[in-house]
């Protein structure tokens, strides 16, 4: 197995056994654990640990991820954990491995976690080729977050899907009680609070921010098996108690008993707004998630192109086009750019912000004809009242005079602005996906 020494790795392409020599193809990047996945298949077991040597301890435990005859036959195997509610009447259906943050190192099967000190939970999603971590997601009207599971970042530059979880000693359990716990191991199956928070000090409230809250588990009543998990509370309270326990020991559990949760793997958004309830998503985004996220919400498909200084929005559903003038100058300090995606949503996240509330307001219609009768109001009402608009009502919209038309541009205008044109092109999709933070709890 080749792998250079700036770690970039090469998946494989092909691989035989020849008098004892594993010989391998070199080709790209792409999905190269999963080719190992299949490589390793057939392979005796004496080969696979030869070649696990020249993986590091973080890539062992994404391939002992993946099967658990792997992982009886890599040496020290990566530590398991289920996420339980304190009376064991409901549990997240999967396990997680545990990287330390930030140092990236992976627990072993026999350590254990350590109050507050902060860690990842993740674990490998074979179909994309990807590690996936448990997050704080989509808004609640509660103003706390659901959860799911998402990339952290597939590539250098991409939005970053960062959380960092610990567990919190409870004041009420006489096992976690009493003098500081920091650092002390976690007895498997106490009870105890998991917090969460993200990386960035700029945006209170957001998913993303660096407040921490403690991960929920709500009923709608004691009988009832209309659970949800989410992030909610920055207190422990009853609602936030959870058990941990290793993997092999759910088992025990009487699995049967539990009402099991599972999480999607969601798409990342290339950026959003409103909390989230707002995100705007590329073809690239859906390689490492999905856009259904079970549960109310709105999907509008647009097109962009630019013409002689002007970016051009096109929803499907839409019989008209939004027109606005492009930002400022690449050179500036204002200018934020977008690794890895397409050029025109760069163009988009850097218009003028007096033009995006527009833009909101445009994409809220088109995803007011896709939500007829999802919503118990419309999505344009909505809108409406987070972002107030001066003089309009709430029942009757003439959408198109809020707009800027391809036929109202002066050509003049359009002519002084140095833009390089990029040419409609049909196939080429951009997404945006509205779901409303008022629905939930």
């Amino acid at each position: 197995l080749e792998r250079q020494r700036t770690r970039v790795f090469y998946s494989i392409q092909s691989c035989t056994l020849y008098h004892g020599i594993v010989v391998v193809e070199r080709v790209s990047e792409d999905r190269w654990l999963d080719r190992i996945i299949q490589m390793f298949a057939n392979l005796p077991n004496d080969v696979i640990l030869y070649l696990a040597k020249m993986l590091s301890p973080v890539e062992v435990a994404q391939l002992a991820s993946c099967s658990a005859i792997y992982r009886s036959v890599l040496p020290n195997p990566p530590l398991r954990i289920r996420i339980l509610s304190s009376d064991s009447r409901t549990a997240l259906n999967h396990f997680f491995f545990v990287s330390e943050y930030p140092s990236g190192r992976v627990l072993q099967s026999h350590e254990s976690l350590k109050f507050c000190i902060r860690y990842r939970f993740w674990q490998f999603d074979s179909d994309r080729g990807h590690r996936v971590d448990l997050i704080s997601h989509l808004p609640l009207r509660s103003k706390g977050f659901d959860l799911a599971l998402a990339a952290w970042q597939r590539n250098a530059g991409d939005r970053s899907n960062l959380r960092t979880w610990s567990v919190e000693p409870d004041s009420n359990n006489s096992n976690t009680a009493g003098e500081s716990k920091d650092g002390m191991d976690v007895p498997w199956g106490s009870q105890v609070g998991l917090s969460v928070g993200g990386y960035c000090h700029r945006f209170k409230g957001h998913a993303c921010s660096v407040e921490r809250k403690y991960l929920s588990v709500i009923a709608d009543d004691d009988e009832s098996n209309n659970i949800q998990w989410c992030v909610f509370n920055s207190s422990l309270g009853e609602c936030e108690r959870m058990k941990i326990i290793r993997s092999d020991e759910y088992a025990s559990l009487g699995k049967e008993a539990l009402i099991k949760i599972t999480l999607q793997i969601r798409a990342t958004p290339v950026f959003y707004s409103t909390r989230g309830a707002f995100g705007f998503y590329s073809a690239r985004s859906l390689e490492g998630g999905s856009l259904d996220f079970e549960r109310p919400q709105a999907n509008v498909r647009f097109e962009l192109w630019t013409e002689r200084g002007f970016l051009n929005i096109k929803a499907d559903n839409i019989s008209f086009t939004f027109v606005v003038p492009m930002g400022g100058k690449e050179d500036s300090s204002d200018y934020k750019s977008i690794p890895n995606e397409h050029p025109l949503l760069e163009q988009l996240w850097n218009i003028n912000q007096k033009y995006m509330f527009p833009v909101k307001l445009y994409m809220a219609a088109s995803a007011n004809e896709n939500a007829e009768g999802l919503f118990p109001f419309t999505t344009l009402d909505s809108f409406s009242t987070c972002r107030p608009l001066a003089g309009i009502g709430h029942s009757d919209y003439d959408l198109q005079k809020f707009f800027i038309k391809e036929s109202e541009i002066d050509e003049g205008a359009m002519q002084q602005r140095p833009f390089a044109n990029v040419e409609r092109c049909p196939f080429r999709k951009f997404y945006c996906v509205f779901t409303e933070p008022l629905i939930g709890r």
